[in-house]
Parts: structure tokens; sequence; C-alpha cells
């Protein structure tokens, strides 16, 4: 849970820190002393209660309470008396241990250690954890446990309200420099809406400007033909022009209609000329690959024909040599061939 605290009185910001710090609550307190820093920690932080004096020093808390909730709907708010305390206690479901109105004095250290170890039986029992606000600091990027914060010194904790002091300015430059560029961005689009606004306003006056004038121009022609009869006849010519002017403008309907379809007839004439060509070159590629590969065919016949006929003068030069190296075996085939009965 975060908390915001609001208050012009810094005397009374230390108070109230000081209360926090003696008494421990599992959410996270952020105090203010205008309602413009408040404004600007709630844009970029997510806050469930706001408790804020009924006058500040730059709005009053109602004004306070109402960006608030044009910010967040579901924030809860709060709006103190001037010497009211805050009653956190109650909205957190826990027992208050606070001083008596405008009483700042700290309890006893001793009675504060004879309770210590109750107060954290209890909260363990209602599933608090027992960690004070929550404060963050450069210690491995974790939350400070009661303990610890228990056991920093004046100093220590006085280093830590500046570094988040100065985490504050940052974001507050930081929120600043953007609210300046989206202010300029606004005014942008405001004298561009406005430029257009007054360039529609100038059209809509001067078309009732001439609405008026052709108005006048009719009384006039009417007052001058004596009678609605006669102003009638009169206004004959302007239906006339007016059957004119629809008439040329189907013409001018029909010669665009005209036109585009003669386009249209040029760009298919130009597609099937282009279609044509393409053929051709497609037709001219094919029969040019087909004789190559026809070409190509008869060379590899005729290389195939060439080493076939090579291989069988070789082998049949080896069987000659084979047989005119065997005389005997043909000798013996001849005196054994008349002797085979068939």
């Amino acid at each position: 849970m975060t908390i915001l605290l609001v208050d012009s009185d810094k005397k009374a910001l230390d108070r109230e820190m000081w209360r926090f710090t003696q008494r421990p609550f599992a959410v996270t307190v952020s105090l203010h002393s205008s309602g413009d820093d408040a404004i600007r920690f709630s844009m970029c932080h997510d806050v469930d209660m706001v408790f804020t004096r009924a006058v500040l020093s730059d709005m009053t808390g109602r004004e306070l309470v109402e960006k608030l909730h044009q910010i967040n709907p579901k924030v809860k708010c709060y709006i103190l008396s001037s010497y009211e305390e805050i009653p956190i206690s109650r909205f957190l479901g826990q027992s208050s241990n606070f001083t008596d109105k405008g009483s700042a004095q700290p309890q006893p250290l001793e009675e504060k250690n004879q309770t210590s170890d109750t107060d954290i039986t209890e909260r363990r029992r209602l599933g608090i954890p027992s960690c004070s606000f929550q404060k963050e600091r450069e210690k491995g990027d974790r939350t400070m446990t009661e303990q610890e914060l228990r056991s920093l010194n004046r100093k220590e904790l006085l280093e830590i309200m500046i570094e988040q002091g100065r985490e504050l300015e940052i974001s507050k430059a930081k929120y600043e420099k953007d609210l300046a560029f989206l202010k300029s961005e606004h005014e942008k689009d405001m004298d561009y809406l406005k430029a257009e606004y007054e360039k529609e306003i100038a059209a809509l006056k001067k078309e009732l400007e001439g609405a008026r004038a052709a108005l006048q121009n009719r009384q006039i022609a009417i007052d001058e033909a004596g009678s609605i009869a006669m102003a009638a006849l009169q206004l004959n010519g302007v239906f006339e022009a007016a059957q004119a002017a629809s008439q040329q403008y189907i013409e001018n309907i029909r010669s665009l209609s005209d036109r585009q379809a003669s386009i249209c007839a040029q760009r298919d004439a130009e597609s099937k000329a282009e279609q044509e060509r393409r053929m051709q070159e497609t037709t001219t590629k094919c029969a040019q690959m087909e004789y190559l590969s026809k070409k190509k065919c008869e060379e590899m016949e005729a290389e195939a024909k060439r080493k076939s006929e090579a291989y069988w003068a070789e082998v049949s030069h080896r069987l000659q040599s084979f047989y005119e190296n065997h005389q005997e075996l043909k000798k013996l085939l001849n005196f054994s061939a008349p002797n085979i009965s068939l």
C-alpha cells in the first residue's frame, strides 16, 4: 500500500515522519509539502490512500482531491483539519499508539523496547510483514527490514532521506521536461485546430454572404417584376441554366467514360502486343534450345559409335592375335573337325 501525506507545514511533516518511524507499518509513505508535488508523484506512482490538509500553500484540499481523482478515480482521499492527526491505524486495521493532538513527544525507550516483541508477535498473527514503511536503499536492491532501520543512526537516516530527495528532484525534472514537451505539442495542436477552425468559419461566412446576396437579388427581382408570377417567369432562366448545367455535366461524364474506354482499349492492345512479343521470344528460345539439344545428342551418338567401333576393333585384334599365337590349337581343331559327326 502506498500512502500520500500532503501538508504545507514542514514541521508537521517531520512529526508525521517521526510517528511512522516509531510505529512501523507495512506501507510506503510519501510526504509532500505542496499539492503540485503530490500530483506529480501520483502521475508516476500508484497511490492507494491520500491524507491532505483542508488548506495548502498552493491550493485547497478539495481541489487536490479532485485532481487526484482525475488521475486515479480509485484512490481514497481524506481531508483533515489544521490540527487533526492522521488516523492511519484505523484504516490499516492496527492499534494506534499515537500521542494526543498537538503532541510530538516520543515514547520512552524502555517502554518501546518492552512492547516491541508483543507488537511483532501481533503483526505476525495478523499476517502483516515485520517491516517498516518500504524505503529502498542501495544494498543489493532489496527492502530494508525493521531491524536494519532501527540499527541506523540519525546521519544514515538523513542520508537516506537526502537520497530520496535527490531522486524526487530527478523525477520532478523529468516530469517537468515531459510536461513542457506535452504542453508544446498541445499548443501546436491547438494552433493547428484553431487555424483550421478559422478557415472553416471564414468559408462558412463567405457562403452565408453569397446566400444573402442571392436572396437579396431574388427579392429585388420580385420587386421589380411587380408580381410573383412575373418573377417566376423571370426565374425560368435560372431553371434553364440549371438544366443546361446538368446536361453539360452528363455530357462530361459520357466524355470521361469514352476516354476511359479508349484508354482501357489502348492498354488492352498494348498488353496483347506485349504478350505476343513474349510468346515469340519464348518460341524462338525453345527452337534454339531444341536445335542445340539435337546437335548435342548427335555429337554424343557419333562419339559413342566411334568409341564402340574402336573398342570392337581392339577386341577383334586381340582375338586375332590370340588365335595366331595358338596354331597348335588351330591344327588340333582342324584335325578333329572331320571326325565330328553332326
